[in-house]
């Protein structure tokens, strides 16, 4: 009884220790499971298949259209170019000049659009687009080159102040004279406007040009004693000639830049009054004792009897334009 009961004894504990060693087995597994996950690799990722865009060529009426537009905008930009140059014989102002340049950019662009258009085999649709939008910029440009252009011929962005001797301000001039330069400078801010809102993005200038004349009429001596000489050489006095007649045509010189200054204060004082979103460039051309341009005096004009008065006259233009 004692054998058999030590035999099943045995038997048991073996059993309760087997047991109890898968127990632990079964932890170990789970806990290594839980602590060491298997790392999911996601498969590639793959790139969506790309578009192939195909350009539209364009058709041969628009093609045509173009060739014509260019055509049309080629031969204005070169017929305002003719009046510019006719302008400048006609004008002693430099202004004009500065057309010169813009417009043979605006004939070279349009020149190498077509060259452009006559070797390339098909022409797509939206080269054409783009051409279009570029040479109406320039008819828009050139239309605003032959507005200015008509303004100068129709005299109302031309006016001319006649100088007392030895005078030079604003204050100088006569209430009615004043008056006058109001409204010259009024119509130069009515037709910026005008042309500002065509086109409110364009980068905007507005340039004014002052020519001074004086008569030959020497000044008062002694020179130290005179106020106005002393003004007309403040601070360039080493550069006054010491010998007559050169002195007296320095001095008259200066007087004519002197008064193409203030003429041009003036007007720019007015246009930033109307904070215009122009830049405004001036320039003031000191003729001296030189005789007026017979364009702008037609006819011999006296002052009291005063036979030189017509000789002290001073002219401004202006131009609007923009880039």
């Amino acid at each position: 009884m004692g054998a058999k009961f030590s035999i099943y004894y045995l038997s048991l504990l073996f059993l309760i220790f087997t047991v109890s060693c898968n127990s632990a087995k079964n932890v170990v597994k789970k806990e290594t499971t839980i602590n060491s996950p298997e790392k999911v690799v996601a498969p590639p990722l793959k790139e969506p298949p790309k578009k192939t865009e195909t350009k539209k060529v364009a058709s041969e009426e628009d093609v045509k259209t173009l060739s014509k537009l260019l055509q049309v905008y080629l031969e204005t930009a070169q017929i305002t170019k003719k009046r510019v140059i006719q302008s400048i014989k006609l004008d002693t102002n430099s202004l004009a000049k500065e057309f010169i340049p813009i417009l043979q950019n605006i004939e070279d662009s349009i020149v190498a659009i077509q060259q452009k258009i006559k070797n390339s085999n098909p022409i797509y649709e939206d080269d054409v687009i783009e051409y279009i939008k570029r040479v109406e910029e320039y008819g828009r440009q050139v239309d605003n080159l032959n507005a200015n252009l008509d303004k100068k011929q129709s005299k109302t962005w031309l006016t001319d102040v006649i100088f007392k001797p030895g005078k030079y301000k604003i204050d100088d001039l006569t209430p009615e004279e004043e008056n006058a330069l109001n409204g010259f400078v009024n119509n130069i801010i009515k037709f910026y406007k005008q042309e500002f809102d065509k086109i409110p993005d364009g980068k905007w200038t507005i340039k004014m040009q002052t020519i001074g004349h004086t008569d030959s009429d020497g000044f008062i001596q002694p020179y130290y004693q005179n106020e106005l000489v002393k003004e007309l050489i403040n601070g360039i006095t080493d550069k006054v000639p010491t010998s007559e007649p050169e002195k007296r045509i320095f001095l008259n010189k200066r007087l004519s830049l002197f008064r193409g200054q203030s003429l041009n204060d003036f007007f720019k004082k007015k246009l930033l009054e109307q904070n215009i979103k122009a830049e405004i460039i001036n320039e003031e051309i000191d003729m001296g004792e030189q005789l007026p341009n017979k364009t702008y005096v037609k006819e011999i004009r006296f002052d009291n009897g005063d036979k030189n008065s017509w000789r002290r006259i001073a002219i401004s233009s202006f131009y609007v334009l923009y880039d």
